[in-house]
């Protein structure tokens, strides 16, 4: 997984770090391997246009829960959303966005990693929702 991360010593200054022990992991858990059970109907938290959103953790001392958008497979145009996405969000920082943490391009899967939202998604809060808050 590559992470957003500061330089040491360079406030606002970001870099990419390439990170394995650090990728995040959805759904039902597992080895180390990819595989497509870990993105599992339980840990799943919306649709959208470009693929699914999951809820997981980073692989880290920190266990940080996550939000993991996948981009559906196929068309081409969900991997121009994901380059579009990776390319504007790692450069955005605002208190309503929340943060891109990371991104995985690896043996056919496009993964954007996102810190969670708590008590649900922002969809939910604008417009409401008949299922309680995650």
């Amino acid at each position: 997984m590559h992470r957003q991360r500061r330089a040491e010593g360079e406030a606002g200054r970001l870099s990419t770090v390439e990170d394995d022990e650090g990728f995040a992991e959805a759904g039902g858990g597992g080895d180390a391997g990819w595989r497509d059970e870990r993105f599992d109907e339980a840990g799943k938290l919306g649709k959208g246009g470009f693929g699914a959103v999951y809820k997981g953790v980073l692989r880290d001392s920190s266990g940080t829960e996550v939000a993991i958008k996948r981009v559906s497979k196929g068309p081409k145009q969900g991997r121009k959303e994901y380059a579009a996405e990776v390319e504007i969000i790692s450069r955005l920082r605002h208190r309503n966005l929340v943060q891109l943490i990371g991104w995985c391009h690896d043996r056919g899967e496009l993964l954007l990693v996102y810190e969670l939202m708590p008590n649900g998604s922002l969809n939910s809060h604008i417009f409401g929702s008949k299922d309680p808050p995650i």
